[in-house]
């Protein structure tokens, strides 16, 4: 006996329901795993992120802002004993760093007697560019208007090679530190 015409649409349709629901249940496991994924990679995101911040925080990082003299971490300082040695009755005013893991990649440091700035090559050694202020000709601050760049503030020595510092603008105190240099710079030609 063969099957009439609804007999073939009801079997059909059943056919159909049952692709349908196993393309719907195909669907939601995709959906959940995928969900998975996403919650995993943000959860992952936000511990890097909390880890960074607190390693920020304890100093065992370069921070982002520039620090004044005496609130540079022991680690900053003693990266910079490593790069440079600092004179008798020396003292640093305003230190940045835009090293990412330590502050012996890279450090700009203003003093009351001069400008630093260094970094680390590839094999570990420093490379120092430096001035007093009285070998200082003339100083010329680009400063950022733009949160995620640094002002950058070239030097020109009467002597030797132009170089450059970065000072963060975060908190707006690259310009008191751009400041401080031209005020050095003047009692230095009084």
């Amino acid at each position: 006996m063969e099957p009439s015409e609804a007999d073939v649409r009801f079997g059909l349709s059943d056919t159909l329901l049952l692709l349908n629901e196993g393309k719907l249940a195909a669907m939601k496991n995709l959906l959940l795993v995928c969900g998975i994924v996403v919650g995993v990679l943000f959860t992952i995101l936000f511990y890097v992120l909390m880890w960074i911040g607190l390693r920020a925080e304890a100093g065992a990082i370069p921070d982002t802002v520039i620090v004044s003299g005496d609130e540079i971490s022991e680690p900053a300082r003693e990266a910079i004993g490593k790069a440079i040695t600092l004179r008798p009755n020396e003292t640093i005013a305003y230190f940045y760093s835009t090293g990412v893991l330590n502050w012996e990649e890279d450090g700009n440091l203003i003093t009351n007697q001069r400008v630093v700035s260094y970094m680390q090559d590839e094999e570990g050694k420093f490379i120092v560019e430096e001035a007093d202020y009285d070998n200082i000709e003339e100083i010329a601050p680009e400063f950022s208007d733009k949160w995620i760049d640094d002002t950058f503030v070239w030097i020109t020595p009467r002597e030797g090679e132009e170089f450059l510092i970065a000072l963060s603008i975060e908190e707006d105190l690259d310009h008191p530190a751009v400041e401080y240099i031209q005020r050095k710079l003047d009692e230095a030609k009084q």
